[in-house]
């Protein structure tokens, strides 16, 4: 065996021709940076990203991942493998063990090394607004010649929540929640941007019918551009989705509500018609409140339903649009005043 078969020409270490560390040009296959710094929210847990905050994983994955960034391959490195074990040595210093390998020119390199993972606490933009108080608009809910009802309530606070959740996971950080109060039979949602604000205001009249309004307010000036802050009033309809009314003899559900019209499904013939809001009509239920009932027999245009609460069987008028038989379950809501059932499905 010659000598210039066994061993490096350049450093001497056992190797046919140039070693790969030489062969790379001097550079160490694999090296480490012995520290690594990440600037975290205490309250949140988000993390300041390329000039940004940012959410982020939990503590341990974010600490992985800083350790692995600070791992340096030589560039002809190939395969390479990383192996990473945490161990948090007080509340801002984490120290990561790593072992690294690879091939370089066919021949294998490995190292371990320790990353030293800094963490330093800063309040976000985020959180240091919402301890400040800050907010942009207020979305007022209201309802007309009436007070809100429980179920209006709940439901504009899963839209607002959802809404925020929604811009939050898109990026907009900034978009949150700061408040909220029952006032009179009435919602207020404290925001922090009218963004949210206006969203949240959409969204609500969409779904539970009505409209709304933006009332700017100017509140200062910051670097010559004034600062508002916004109050969305939402007007909900006197009548709501799902109502069932009864005028002129006649029973129907309101299908949509708007400021001036609704539209109503005769739940006697099953037609649908648009027709402006009238003081007249007098307020049976809310389908919300249906129940089920059975239907014990029909016979031409009669049909007996069991009333769910007594038991007793009660004879009323089929209705046109729907076609069950006896045996199956149908949904109906008491009228109190006539002492009838009102089928609604």
């Amino acid at each position: 065996m010659q000598i210039k078969e066994s061993f490096c020409p350049r450093c001497g270490r056992p190797s046919v021709g140039p070693c790969p560390v030489c062969a790379s040009g001097e550079a160490p296959a694999i090296s480490f940076q012995q520290r690594a710094e990440c600037i975290r929210c205490p309250v949140c847990g988000m993390i300041r990203k390329q000039g940004g905050w940012r959410w982020a994983e939990e503590k341990e994955t974010i600490a992985e991942r800083l350790a692995e960034s600070a791992v340096v391959f030589h560039p002809m490195v190939e395969d390479r493998e990383i192996s990473i074990s945490c161990q948090e040595r007080s509340s801002n210093r984490t120290l990561c063990e790593i072992h690294a390998r690879g091939m370089l020119r066919g021949a294998p390199v490995e190292a371990s090394g320790e990353v030293e993972i800094v963490w330093r606490k800063e309040l976000c933009t985020r959180c240091s607004r919402r301890s400040g108080g800050y907010y942009e608009g207020v979305v007022q809910v209201r309802a007309s010649r009436r007070a809100c009802t429980p179920y209006e309530h709940a439901v504009a606070l899963g839209i607002a929540e959802s809404a925020e959740s929604s811009l939050q996971e898109s990026g907009d950080t900034l978009s949150f929640i700061l408040r909220t109060e029952e006032v009179h039979g009435a919602l207020d949602i404290v925001v922090g941007t009218q963004s949210l604000g206006r969203l949240i205001a959409s969204r609500i009249v969409d779904r539970l019918g009505g409209t709304y309004r933006s009332h700017p307010k100017l509140v200062g000036e910051k670097n010559g551009i004034p600062i508002y802050r916004v109050t969305y009033v939402i007007r909900l309809p006197f009548y709501q989705k799902g109502d069932v009314i009864e005028a002129e003899g006649h029973y129907s559900e309101i299908r949509e509500s708007g400021a001036k019209n609704v539209t109503l499904f005769d739940l006697e013939t099953g037609r649908t018609r648009v027709s402006p809001q009238e003081e007249t009509w007098r307020l049976v239920g809310n389908v919300r409140e249906a129940q089920h009932a059975l239907i014990a027999f029909r016979e031409r245009d009669i049909v007996g339903i069991i009333e769910p609460a007594t038991g007793i069987t009660r004879e009323i008028r089929a209705v046109n649009w729907l076609e069950e038989q006896p045996g199956e379950a149908i949904r109906v809501i008491v009228d109190l005043e006539r002492e009838t059932l009102v089928v609604v499905g």
